[in-house]
């Protein structure tokens, strides 16, 4: 997978998750990772979704950690790759994106994207009470 159809921003926070992967000794960059990075790197758009659905953000990045903590670590790993999850949801979040008329995918498709799959961090995001029509109303409202 290539980004460059994917905002600066976006592209920082998939850094992020692969950072954090090798920081964790992971091999693979899971869901988790990837809503962690996103959290990280564009707070300014994931507080105010989280926070139009009743959402607490420091909870989810608490909630994100203790998921990564469980996952499989491996001595001298090379360069972490995206999981099957993680590439699903970079695909989905391009397509969502183009469907929004966006031309470059930014955090909120991947957000989407996320929310709309079976991933551990997207039950994380619907057990704290989101869901993909709330979100992308929040989304709307914050362009």
């Amino acid at each position: 997978m290539t980004f460059d159809k994917f905002t600066i921003k976006a592209q920082e926070a998939v850094q992020a998750a692969v950072n954090t992967a090798q920081r964790n000794g992971q091999q693979t960059i899971e869901p988790v990772h990837l809503l962690s990075g996103i959290i990280e790197k564009a707070p300014d758009v994931t507080n105010y979704i989280f926070q139009k659905l009743g959402m607490n953000a420091n909870q989810i990045a608490m909630l994100l950690r203790q998921e990564m903590q469980h996952l499989p670590r491996v001595q001298g790993a090379a360069q972490p790759y995206l999981s099957n999850d993680t590439n699903q949801i970079l695909m989905g979040a391009e397509d969502m994106a183009k469907k929004m008329g966006d031309e470059f995918v930014s955090v909120e498709p991947i957000l989407l994207a996320i929310v709309k799959g079976n991933s551990t961090a997207a039950r994380i995001l619907k057990d704290a009470g989101a869901n993909e029509k709330d979100m992308l109303s929040a989304i709307k409202e914050l362009r």
